[in-house]
């Protein structure tokens, strides 16, 4: 069973570093909710094979596991969503970049992908803002989400203000599988700089 770490009462400080550094893991009662593959591994193996796999880890360890490509479907259909644009970190390829949107539209929506590929190719040297403006500039029209795919990517602190400048949901992988560890284990978290999705309590 994986190793159990105390976290803090604060929602902003809890969020952040679970938004900020993936693999974080927090305890909410008697469980300790795990993060487990990431977008490009559930892009590879497709969501069937991907919910199997949670669905084991989750009864092996008799925990709540989590995934970010998994989690964010649920969230874009909790908000009624059917075009999302993914935004991917320049470190992906063309082709994984490209699964992802297969990944989308095999769970039924209208998904195109595309790679933030003026962005540094280092994940350290990423930085909200021009995360906002690359996102901000080729977002489609059509589009009524944002996906920001990749938990290396770290554009949490960019969620609030592409949301601000475009109107639309945007979620992010360590927001969306935060989202989903908060639905899974009914927790609620005052958790207000990280978008629309943290904004509101968890259904259920």
């Amino acid at each position: 069973m994986p190793a159990r770490r105390p976290h803090r009462a604060c929602g902003k400080e809890l969020g952040r570093p679970l938004l900020t550094r993936p693999g974080r893991r927090f305890r909410t009662g008697r469980s300790t909710p795990s993060p487990t593959p990431r977008p490009a591994r559930g892009y590879a193996i497709g969501g069937d094979a991907e919910t199997t796999l949670v669905q084991g880890l989750g009864a092996r360890w008799g925990l709540p596991v989590g995934s970010s490509s998994l989690a964010a479907v649920p969230a874009l259909r909790a908000y009624g969503i059917d075009r999302v644009d993914l935004v991917h970190p320049p470190w992906f390829d063309d082709a994984t970049s490209e699964l992802g949107a297969t990944y989308f539209r095999a769970q039924g929506f209208d998904a195109v992908a595309s790679r933030a590929d003026t962005l540094p190719d280092d994940p350290a040297q990423v930085r909200p803002g021009p995360v906002a403006d690359w996102v901000c500039r080729h977002v489609r029209d059509g589009a009524e989400a944002i996906f920001l795919g990749g938990n290396r990517f770290q554009a949490a602190g960019a969620v609030e203000e592409i949301e601000r400048r475009t109107g639309r949901l945007v979620l992010e992988a360590n927001q969306a599988l935060l989202w989903s560890i908060l639905v899974e284990t009914r927790r609620a978290l005052d958790i207000t700089a990280y978008g629309r999705l943290l904004r509101a309590r968890p259904p259920g």
